[in-house]
């Protein structure tokens, strides 16, 4: 019922908007599955079905008007995260994705699992993602409340060395996130 339900919003998305193509947010809220929940596989095949139905919808609109639209998925830098969330690079490979957005989760960072992930899909593009921030902290003269924390921003040159390790480590460049709050 899930996938349904979210499938039924990007479908109306692909169908009603001239797009380039369709990113899917693997981040944003990424526990998918209870613990106790379904094996590691089931968890794949579950995913699986799902980037394959955005990538076919995107077929679809391309069979309407002729102009292909590119596929690609925001997910972990490290590995050991995926089997928990039903990723597969290779197979969301085989499945369609184009493009592998690489998250820290809120952070700018520059360790990770880049070379076996370009392993895993040699043929797509891979970007190392970059935020405003490095890390946060709580801040002990907020008692409580929603966002009752501090943030160490990420600096220029912070930035300029995670982008020249991004292409020294063979991604194909970086992309930005949450650069509304980098003032």
């Amino acid at each position: 019922e899930v996938v349904a339900h979210k499938l039924a919003f990007i479908v109306e998305i692909i169908e009603q908007y001239d797009l380039d193509g369709f990113e899917l947010d693997f981040m944003r809220h990424c526990k998918f599955f209870r613990d106790d929940g379904p094996a590691p596989a089931e968890r794949l095949r579950i995913m699986l079905g799902f980037v394959g139905q955005v990538r076919a919808a995107l077929d679809r609109r391309e069979a309407a008007d002729g102009r292909y639209r590119h596929l690609g998925v925001r997910i972990p830098v490290f590995l050991a995260t995926h089997e928990a969330m039903g990723i597969d690079v290779a197979a969301f490979a085989k499945a369609g994705v184009e493009m592998f957005n690489l998250s820290y989760y809120y952070f700018t960072g520059q360790q990770g699992d880049f070379a076996a992930l370009r392993r895993q899909a040699p043929a797509a593009a891979f970007f190392v993602e970059m935020c405003h921030c490095t890390q946060i902290a709580p801040l002990p003269f907020i008692a409580s409340g929603y966002d009752n924390f501090g943030f160490r921003r990420t600096t220029p040159n912070q930035y300029y060395t995670t982008a020249h390790l991004a292409y020294a480590r063979g991604l194909q460049g970086v992309s930005t996130f949450n650069f509304v709050y980098y003032r």
